[in-house]
């Protein structure tokens, strides 16, 4: 979101964020209950507030509090996500207050999603609170056409809606790290092609899906070696390195756990091909990345934005299964010819969809359809 946040402050809007620090690095933060300055920009700050439990489950009185003392003073309330008890809250107070407000799901309303964990208590959840909530919004933005399908098929839902995707910042990607920055930190990979995963190390990235097909490719391409870059989701990767030692490919596959500064993007750099096979996914950042980092990609048509990579040929899409992915990724190793045209092809697919300006503009669109319907 602070792309998109970023965008809205640089066509002239003010974005002020509340939250709890939950997933943030607490050392990070001045203080909390403080207004802050992000990244120094004017007109963009940000306050977090204490909070009890823990992921979706957390709640933040002070957080309640504060919304509901401020938001009449704002012209909409965006909120980002859904199945969270301090987003739910702050769209019925706005609600009770009379300021529209907007739900951005991020995935959280897919089928795959709700069956993934604690499925009774966010059935249950929805059920209770979370529709009557949706179908009251100013709108629901959904950030591609598949997202909105699948939600509302599922749901059997028909909420006021507006298709605007996530945008990128185009800038971080001007100055990439050099070339063999990656494989300085891992020598051992010196000469390898590399085929990467790039993302949280969670059950709905597919990752049995390409290490079953990685490992078919494997016996035909003795160079190659899959790395798999990410944070561990709730100790996934124990699966994963079942998976690992099933195909005995302890030698062919790295995991780096979470990368940050350079080597976010470094994995990307040094790779030939990245790879998505996900069941399910939103949108699919990610994909995003690799493209502006120069690689060609392979994604499942469980990824939100496949039909956009179809229509612009941005990429290579595959059916969710090992046979599709390894097809996929075969076609992409047996040919530079190929590589170099997806590559060609997803750069400028990604500044025609993607670009923060473009988006943000779309966004101030809807915002002002909201704004204007109101009155």
């Amino acid at each position: 979101m602070e792309s998109m946040n970023k965008g809205l402050v640089n066509e002239g809007m003010l974005v002020d964020v509340l939250s709890t620090p939950y997933g943030l690095d607490n050392e990070d933060l001045e203080s909390l209950n403080t207004w802050q300055n992000v990244d120094g920009i004017e007109n963009y700050r940000a306050k977090y507030f204490k909070y009890y439990g823990y992921g979706n489950f957390t709640f933040s009185p002070k957080l309640i509090i504060e919304t509901f003392k401020i938001v009449k003073t704002y012209d909409i309330l965006v909120c980002n996500g859904i199945m969270n008890f301090p987003l739910i809250f702050s769209a019925l107070i706005a609600l009770l207050r009379g300021t529209p407000y907007v739900f951005i799901p991020h995935g959280t309303l897919y089928k795959e999603t709700f069956e993934l964990k604690s499925k009774l208590i966010k059935k249950i959840f929805y059920l209770l609170i979370v529709k009557r909530l949706l179908l009251k919004s100013s709108a629901v933005q959904f950030t591609t056409l598949d997202e909105k399908e699948k939600v509302c098929s599922y749901l059997k839902i028909n909420p006021n809606y507006f298709i605007v995707p996530n945008s990128i910042d185009e800038t971080k990607f001007v100055n990439l790290p050099q070339r063999g920055s990656f494989f300085r930190d891992y020598p051992t990979l010196q000469n390898k092609r590399l085929i990467a995963f790039f993302g949280r190390i969670t059950a709905k990235k597919g990752l049995d899906i390409l290490i079953d097909a990685f490992y078919k490719l494997s016996n035909e391409f003795p160079d190659i070696h899959l790395v798999i870059a990410g944070p561990d989701d709730e100790n996934y990767s124990i699966k994963v390195n079942e998976w690992i030692d099933k195909y005995d490919l302890s030698k062919r596959i790295t995991l780096t756990g979470m990368l940050i500064g350079e080597n976010k993007y470094s994995i990307l750099v040094d790779s030939e091909i990245f790879v998505l096979s996900s069941y399910s996914e939103n949108f699919g950042m990610s994909v995003i990345e690799a493209m502006l980092c120069g690689i060609p990609v392979v994604i499942s048509n469980g990824v939100g934005i496949y039909r956009e990579v179809i229509n612009n040929g941005a990429g290579i899409v595959t059916d969710i299964s090992a046979d599709a992915t390894y097809s996929g990724i075969k076609e992409l190793l047996q040919s530079e010819e190929k590589r170099n045209k997806y590559i060609s092809k997803s750069q400028i697919f990604v500044k025609e969809y993607y670009d923060q300006k473009f988006v943000s503009q779309e966004l101030i669109k809807q915002y002002n359809i909201i704004l204007n319907e109101r009155q």
